[in-house]
């Protein structure tokens, strides 16, 4: 699945000629360049309907921090394929520092995977 990238304007200069369509990630560019719990509830319907196209129709546990974007949106959408657990409140500042990693690799990944021939 392509990644989900949020940015602050809807067409960015560094992709002022390339196809938006064909990029390798979903590009998002809601008002306030931030994760709102419309396009949370947006993504969480998507990935559960893609986790549930797939041949296995496939179970997935999603494990999300405790922001209150996240917890709203959670709360009112209906998954079929994908089950919500959240941290615990006041774990941030241990989990967090676990990201740092995780991101690193995910993009090193993805820039090895993914051959831009839109740009």
């Amino acid at each position: 699945m392509k990644p989900t990238l949020i940015g602050k304007s809807e067409k960015p200069r560094a992709l002022k000629d390339a196809d938006m369509k064909r990029i390798p990630v979903h590009y998002r560019a809601p008002k306030s360049s931030w994760m709102t719990s419309q396009l949370f509830t947006d993504l969480l319907q998507w990935f559960d309907t893609e986790v549930g196209k797939k041949e296995q129709n496939r179970k997935v546990l999603l494990f999300m921090d405790n922001a209150s974007v996240h917890n709203s949106a959670a709360d009112n959408v209906l998954l079929k394929h994908t089950k919500v657990v959240f941290f615990p409140k006041s774990t941030t500042s241990y989990t967090q520092p676990l990201d740092a990693g995780v991101i690193q690799t995910f993009k090193l990944l993805y820039k090895k995977a993914s051959t831009i021939t839109c740009l």
